[in-house]
């Protein structure tokens, strides 16, 4: 259903209010809440969705408990880890990027990470192939006709070759 240009309580309308609202520049008034300019006047100004945006001072870090900093020598031995481990400490900001990717490539490289599914295409070993029987495909055709046309050609020069040398004997004894 396309909206009619007169109609201001169509889809993109609304959406082109929306997005008017969210690229201008908004400052926060010392009370927390801003309201908008641009949907003041509009039909659905008066929905909460449209006309309120809360702005909180709290910041994510005073939400959170306290814990403190982990460093690498609060971690456990990489060898002790195993696949059931809590590797959750060395992605602590206070752990050295070494000793991180060192815990997580020990981890994964566990034989419970380590089991493949047989549904890679390439899983198989195409190295030994079935026998063909007496199939003759045309690459073995091709193959074979080359080799006897070199073990052809092989026995004509020999044979031109033993040709001349007998030439060449019987023409020094005629000298």
């Amino acid at each position: 259903m396309k909206s009619e240009p007169g109609n201001d309580d169509g889809f993109l309308a609304r959406w082109s209010m929306r997005k008017q609202a969210a690229q201008s520049t908004i400052e926060a008034p010392p009370g927390g809440a801003v309201q908008s300019k641009a949907l003041g006047d509009h039909p659905h100004a008066q929905d909460a969705d449209y006309q309120t945006v809360e702005l909180s001072d709290s910041s994510a870090e005073q939400d959170e408990p306290e814990t403190p900093l982990l460093t690498d020598e609060d971690m456990p031995a990489v060898e002790s880890l195993n696949a059931n481990s809590d590797i959750s400490g060395f992605l602590s900001k206070g752990v050295s990027a070494a000793l991180r990717r060192a815990a997580l490539r020990h981890v994964f490289h566990q034989a419970e990470y380590n089991v493949r599914d047989g549904l890679n295409d390439y899983d198989g070993d195409y190295t030994v192939f079935e026998p063909l029987g007496n199939t003759v495909t045309a690459d073995m055709k091709f193959h074979a006709a080359r080799k006897e046309r070199e073990r052809l050609e092989a026995e004509q020069a020999e044979a031109e070759q033993a040709e001349a040398e007998q030439a060449e004997a019987e023409q020094a004894e005629a000298e």
